[in-house]
């Protein structure tokens, strides 16, 4: 069975234009302040990190100099933000969060603290741990409805459906992205809508439910084909593609086409290496093995220029794995050999499975049983440390699973109770200077 890899997670933008309109005050600080952060903001989706970072201190800086703790909250969360972009999930991106969360509290910003709770919910996205990120989702989904802000609790439900289909939930996932779907419609966003589709039509396929996944899939090319899309046609294509093999392999053959063209029209390189991939993979499964060939160094090129080296180990073993099946075993070697020095820079433990398992398929074809028994017994190893690991992860995310709570409501409950003590305290002080 081939993995079609097109489900399009929405990444949260932290401070979409217009957006930050809602809460701001209009005085001349607070403008510049926001100024900067929504230049931190186009930065950041031009790919400038590094000016991204320097426009969010300076934004920072301002709002601490000028004690405005609004300002300081949504700078906090966009340092988390691009932190978490750059350097991944390390454990400074928690405690920013938390720090902009407190700044929202001391200010009963729910905006602020709806944020940071999805931005947490991202840190731990990013680690697979589902029961935490639907947990911080959740909370972020109250805060959101709050203040009815429409728009964010339909990037949460969406949010949550993609955590609760990784979890394996498919119910639930398909009822929050009908949430988001209906509140998408209602904001006529068209993009999200069709991405919200394709999302719900890949739960139907893991379901069995191959009528669904092809119905929701089509509405999802609808919309996007009457807003001309090319990057969701490609995904939703894609998508039908994989829905269609277990039905119709001539018709999952043509949509994977479809896809590949939508993908070659965006002219987006990450777009393009994943259909060519997608495409080699059907094609090989069809067993022509000589377009597969081709459609897969379209996307070794495409890597290649990207600088993705853990897809690009990938699709080397992919083209060792294709160059064996026609005999050509002098140019499978040299995929292989690029690929282990790849893997072995890396040390990603599910590239490194794939390569001795290959590898060892290779050794066979070549009549060295001892090299080809070496090779699966690494592979083997690798997988059981593989399966291993995952079994304590879920031990611990089961064990932590009430801390979690209890610390949210510690962190999101405390200061809003001590401010409750303090007004008391004014009170009586004001009642007893007025006797």
């Amino acid at each position: 069975m081939i993995a079609m890899k097109w489900i399009i997670f929405l990444q949260w933008i932290l401070v979409p234009p217009g957006l930050f309109s809602q809460s701001l005050a209009y005085k001349k600080d607070s403008i510049e302040i926001y100024t900067w952060l929504n230049l931190a903001d186009d930065l950041d989706f031009q790919g400038k990190m590094d000016s991204a970072n320097l426009a969010t201190q300076k934004a920072l800086l301002l709002s601490k100099d000028r004690k405005f703790k609004r300002g300081e909250g949504f700078a906090q969360l966009k340092i988390a933000d691009l932190m978490l972009k750059t350097k991944g999930a390390v454990k400074d991106v928690y405690k920013t969060c938390i720090q902009g969360i407190e700044l929202g509290n001391q200010i009963e910003d729910h905006f602020i603290i709806g944020l940071g709770l999805h931005q947490i919910s991202q840190y731990f996205r990013d680690q697979a741990k589902w029961d935490s990120t639907v947990q911080y989702l959740s909370l972020a989904v109250l805060h959101y409805d709050r203040i009815k802000l429409d728009e964010y609790l339909a990037y949460a439900y969406n949010d949550l459906g993609y955590a609760l289909d990784k979890d394996g939930d498919f119910e639930i996932a398909i009822q929050n992205y009908y949430k988001a779907a209906n509140l998408f419609e209602k904001l006529d966003i068209k993009k999200e809508l069709a991405n919200t589709y394709n999302n719900i039509g890949t739960v139907f396929k893991k379901m069995n439910n191959q009528s669904e996944a092809i119905r929701m899939l089509r509405k999802s090319i609808q919309i996007s084909e009457s807003i001309h899309d090319s990057k969701r046609l490609a995904a939703a294509y894609g998508n039908l593609a994989s829905t269609y093999l277990t039905i119709s392999m001539d018709s999952a053959e043509y949509y994977q086409r479809k896809s590949l063209d939508q993908a070659i029209h965006t002219n987006v390189l990450s777009f393009m290496a994943q259909a060519f991939a997608n495409t080699a993979d059907l094609l090989a499964n069809r067993s022509k093995i000589m377009e597969a060939i081709q459609a897969n160094n379209k996307s070794i090129e495409s890597y290649r220029k990207i600088g993705e080296l853990q897809k690009l180990a990938t699709r080397l073993i992919a083209s060792g794995s294709l160059y064996t099946k026609i005999n050509d075993t002098a140019t499978a070697k040299q995929c292989f050999e690029e690929a282990t020095k790849m893997a072995d820079h890396l040390n990603t433990k599910p590239l490194l499975q794939n390569l001795y398992e290959q590898k060892s398929l290779f050794a066979q074809k070549k009549g060295d049983y001892r090299s080809a028994l070496e090779f699966l017994e690494k592979s083997q190893l690798i997988k059981d440390s593989i399966l291993n690991e995952k079994s304590l992860i879920n031990i611990a995310e089961i064990q932590t699973k009430y801390e979690v709570t209890k610390k949210d409501l510690e962190i999101l409950n405390l200061q809003s109770i001590q401010k409750i003590k303090q007004a008391q305290i004014e009170n009586r002080r004001f009642d007893e200077g007025g006797r």
